[in-house]
């Protein structure tokens, strides 16, 4: 049931691009060729299905509002395997020098940007976390090392580490996710 048969495409166009292209922006971080591109894609799907738009289920902005969200997010899953594979690549750094204490960190990790995305991830780590994580991916301190300087038992000192591990995973995608759209 279309209840807006009294707005054509171009009329909802011309009044919502600029509150649509805006919240893409915002969204993908002020990069305005892409925001101009995905704009282009909520107009294109609000064409291919504006009879099938209900006024009496949400209001026109709600609707427009949900497919640029829907858009921006397939934006960021079709560069999610880049996304991945650079993550991985640094976990599978900081993995390596896990197991192998005689390689710097820094030498295992190449590249100055990397360097910093790893540097970013745990610096963004609070309290223990952070200092725990500086401690075994930086300054190559064995698990024995970390639990007598902090005075926390070894178990504990484990399981810090393997959610370090999971938290750097995470705080590494959120930085490549910036990068790439940044790029």
């Amino acid at each position: 049931m279309n209840n807006v048969s009294f707005l054509n495409f171009n009329q909802i166009y011309n009044k919502h691009y600029n509150d649509v292209f805006n919240l893409i922006k915002f969204k993908i971080n002020n990069k305005v060729e892409v925001a101009e591109e995905l704009t282009n894609d909520v107009f294109l799907r609000v064409s291919k299905h504006l009879n099938d738009f209900d006024s009496s289920k949400s209001k026109l902005n709600t609707w427009l509002f949900t497919i640029a969200n829907n858009i921006v997010i397939d934006y960021y899953r079709n560069n999610s395997i880049q996304i991945k594979a650079v993550s991985s690549d640094l976990i599978k750094g900081l993995d390596i020098v896990n197991n192998n204490h005689n390689d710097n960190v820094m030498n295992v990790i190449n590249g100055e940007e990397i360097k910093k995305n790893v540097n970013i991830a745990i610096n963004r780590l609070s309290g223990v976390y952070k200092i725990i994580a500086k401690q075994y991916f930086l300054n190559e301190l064995s698990y024995e090392e970390i639990s007598e300087q902090n005075e926390i038992p070894l178990g504990t000192i484990k399981a810090y580490i393997h959610r370090i591990r999971e938290i750097l995973k995470e705080n590494l995608t959120n930085i490549n996710i910036h990068i790439l759209v940044e790029n």
